[in-house]
């Protein structure tokens, strides 16, 4: 009869839903902490992981919708859980193609949550802020976060969070390092079926690969993640990847590499 302990049970496994890549399941349970009368203790960060869900199904505009919290965000500004509003945000501004938006955002994130120490696997704001400055050719900047991440993530001993940093770490180093790096991190990914952050691990080693120009190397990751990103409903990241895999020379008409959605036409009909 505890009814806001199980709604703050449901907000804490609708979080390990989305680390998993389940991204229905990660809305229908947030959602359900917040029908809760009374649950109020982590509202802003339910919605940001209804927020993160959406997000990654390619869905900004709702993503967008359920950033508005009820009251507006006065109440919560100096609050933990609205640091993980500002995280989904920055998020949300990076889906829309805005680095310099989303580094703000992201940036106020960790300035909420660096001088109580919750940094993974609370947040992961160092994460995003550092795979943003890199796009934007702030490389000094990058790598100092990504260092910084990696040896929180050391700390922190969870394979995802490991895994998550070595991504960030990549996009900061040569290319030799970056695919070292990844496939380490993907390693890691596998092994605690974190599958949303493998899908994209597996798009960064092949994005790597394909800009050095070895497009056969890179063809295989991204059709794995691709795969992946298609079972997961992860819309945003397969578009991504099927841009970079064309860009490869492959073909990413098949959108699954097995299971009925793997079969062609002419298979399907015989099957």
């Amino acid at each position: 009869g505890a009814a806001t302990g199980v709604a703050t049970a449901r907000y804490m496994r609708s979080c390990v839903h989305l680390y998993r890549g389940r991204l229905e399941q990660a809305i229908e349970g947030a959602r359900a902490a917040l029908a809760t009368d009374g649950w109020d203790m982590y509202l802003p960060s339910a919605h940001s992981v209804i927020a993160h869900a959406m997000i990654e199904r390619g869905e900004l505009d709702r993503a967008a919708q359920a950033l508005e919290l009820p009251g507006g965000d006065e109440e919560w500004q100096e609050t933990i859980p609205f640091a993980l509003t500002l995280e989904a945000r920055g998020r949300l501004a990076e889906a829309r193609g805005n680095d310099e938006e989303a580094l703000a955002l992201l940036l106020k994130c960790g300035e909420r949550v660096s001088p109580m120490g919750a940094h993974q696997p609370y947040s992961r704001w160092r994460v995003q802020a550092a795979l943003c400055l890199a796009r934007l050719g702030k490389e000094t900047r990058a790598r100092e976060l990504a260092d910084a991440e990696l040896v929180a993530a050391r700390r922190a001993g969870s394979p995802r969070v490991l895994g998550t940093a070595l991504i960030a770490a990549a996009a900061t180093l040569e290319p030799a390092q970056a695919v070292e790096s990844l496939s380490e991190a993907i390693e890691l990914l596998a092994g605690c079926d974190a599958r949303l952050d493998q899908a994209k691990a597996l798009y960064f080693l092949g994005t790597t690969w394909r800009r050095e120009g070895a497009h056969t190397a890179a063809r295989e990751p991204l059709r794995e993640a691709l795969s992946l990103a298609d079972e997961l409903g992860a819309a945003l990241l397969a578009e991504q990847v099927a841009a970079e895999l064309t860009a490869a020379g492959g073909r990413a008409r098949r959108r699954r590499l097995d299971g009925v959605g793997g079969l062609t036409p002419a298979e399907l009909r015989v099957a």
